[in-house]
């Protein structure tokens, strides 16, 4: 019986004895050193009774004659579909039989052009499981393989997208992300495709997307929103998305989710209020692929945080202008309708949190226990990380509207204790999410934690102490938050009043929110 091969590591590692990290098309190692990567050793094994011959000459014709191949066989094993076949082999002398047993999974073509490659490498490298990178703003990765051919930089956005994640997972000692030649490489591409007629085409919208939140979740120096304009720019030339085009309606539900995530894109973003828009971004809400993912919870639930989402920005404005002259001509007009306006959200949220969390908790999809580590004694685990991103959102706008109903209640002189309260009750009830995001792989960990930054205040000295270690846990490869408590304890406060409308100016959120 020939050895068989320990790993699937490519044979230039291991003429080197080298490890191989086992990434296809092209491992790092070979990346490194510039060389063409053969690919995986073929884990083949044969399965034969008896001795080698010493002559390499075939038997004769009347001996193979007798022992011909019997038909192709196929046997399920795992998730993969494993083909049985008797093979010739010339060194093999068994007077019983003249054909070995090959296993072997089912070959997969050989990617020619760059388009295939970058996309094997993105099919390689996808979590596809529940707590995967496409729970986050990322459903349409799955999308991308089958539309590079004719997008050289989609492509290329996808290319550095793969080379900072497999980075990231690596722990490679990597200065900032626009110093990777991929970078510079995808900013050409775009500029090329900008000037052409492909400008205004889908699969462009998607890289300068890709592109986007690559520099969010990778990008290892200060987060910048320099993509942000521009995205919602292309997004107005290019017009209403195709519902007919999944790509589209996927991309149009990422560009929105930027839209809504507090970025200084406000004034870019007007031409949403458009009648022409509004209908058909609804229409795209409805048809979220994570939507399917989230039973028991149903479309018509996650429309009430869709509405939130849409009002955001006119909530903080309006905050940030009662509070400005809270007695100004208009503003106690605006005031009492606005209060009423968080009082009817909030109550339609707190319903639908208890009415669904109920339920998904009857049915196994959420559930609550004992924890000693976690602040509150208490952790909830979900099925998966889109479920524990529903749950926080849920508490997000709870804790965002009672923070500026008990803000408003100080601005015009009478503060209310008991939404002070409330909200702190809410914060506690976040918090036992917690241990479960630290659960979580530290990128998509780092996406669900920014509740803390409007919990946060509601926390004693021990507790807020907590809080700024799951911060800087899921931060630790990154570093983007400062290390220094004092100044960290500052940096979220800050980013608490900016979410709820006390900052004077919208500026950025902090990176990881």
């Amino acid at each position: 019986m020939p050895g068989v091969p320990r790993s699937k590591g490519c044979q230039t590692c291991k003429r080197r004895k080298i490890k191989c990290d086992e990434t296809w098309p092209t491992c790092i190692q070979c990346r490194h050193i510039n060389a063409d990567c053969p690919g995986p050793t073929s884990l083949v094994k044969f399965i034969n009774n008896g001795s080698h011959r010493d002559s390499h000459s075939p038997p004769s014709d009347g001996r193979r004659s007798a022992f011909k191949s019997p038909p192709l066989q196929t046997q399920a094993s795992g998730s993969s579909t494993l083909q049985l076949r008797r093979v010739y082999y010339p060194n093999v002398d068994d007077r019983s039989a003249e054909y070995g047993l090959l296993q072997v999974t089912p070959p997969r073509a050989n990617p020619t052009t760059l388009a295939e490659r970058v996309a094997t490498r993105l099919v390689g490298n996808l979590d596809k499981g529940a707590n995967g990178i496409t729970s986050l703003q990322m459903s349409y990765l799955p999308q991308l393989p089958s539309r590079l051919a004719d997008s050289p930089c989609l492509r290329d956005s996808v290319d550095l997208f793969c080379a900072a994640w497999t980075d990231f997972r690596r722990r490679q000692p990597q200065g900032e992300l626009m110093a990777m030649p991929q970078y510079g490489k995808v900013l050409r591409s775009l500029r090329r495709t900008l000037m052409s007629e492909q400008a205004l085409k889908v699969e462009t919208l998607a890289a300068m997307v890709l592109l986007e939140r690559t520099c969010k979740l990778f990008d290892r120096g200060k987060f910048s929103s320099i993509h942000h304009q521009g995205i919602l720019q292309m997004m107005e030339r290019k017009g209403p998305p195709d519902l007919n085009d999944d790509l589209d309606i996927t991309v149009t539900n990422e560009v929105h989710g930027l839209m809504i995530s507090g970025y200084s894109v406000a004034s870019c973003a007007s031409f949403i209020e458009k009648s022409e828009w509004q209908d058909v971004m609804q229409k795209c809400a409805f048809k979220h692929p994570k939507v399917s993912n989230l039973e028991p919870l149903t479309s018509i639930d996650l429309m009430i945080v869709y509405d939130f989402s849409r009002d955001i920005f006119s909530w903080l404005n309006t905050m940030h202008q009662i509070r400005t002259d809270p007695h100004g001509d208009e503003n106690e007009a605006v005031s009492i309708i606005f209060e009423q306006k968080l009082r009817d959200m909030l109550t339609k949220v707190r319903k639908l949190a208890v009415e669904s969390f109920g339920l998904a908790m009857k049915e196994g999809a959420v559930t609550e226990r004992d924890d000693p580590t976690s602040i509150v004694g208490k952790r909830m685990d979900f099925k998966g990380a889109l479920m524990c991103q529903v749950f926080m959102s849920l508490h997000l706008i709870q804790m965002t509207a009672l923070r500026m109903l008990y803000e408003m209640s100080i601005v015009y002189g009478s503060p209310d204790p008991e939404l002070w309260d409330q909200f702190r009750e809410v914060a506690l009830d976040n918090w036992k999410a917690m241990p479960y995001i630290l659960s979580l792989e530290s990128i998509v960990a780092s996406n669900a934690v920014a509740t803390v930054f409007i919990s946060y205040e509601a926390g004693n000295e021990e507790e807020k102490l907590y809080l700024q270690n799951v911060m800087l846990s899921v931060d630790e490869y990154l570093g983007r938050y400062p290390k220094d408590r004092a100044v960290l304890d500052t940096v979220i406060l800050e980013a608490g009043k900016l979410l709820t409308g006390r900052k004077p100016v919208l500026k950025d959120l902090p990176n990881n929110s």
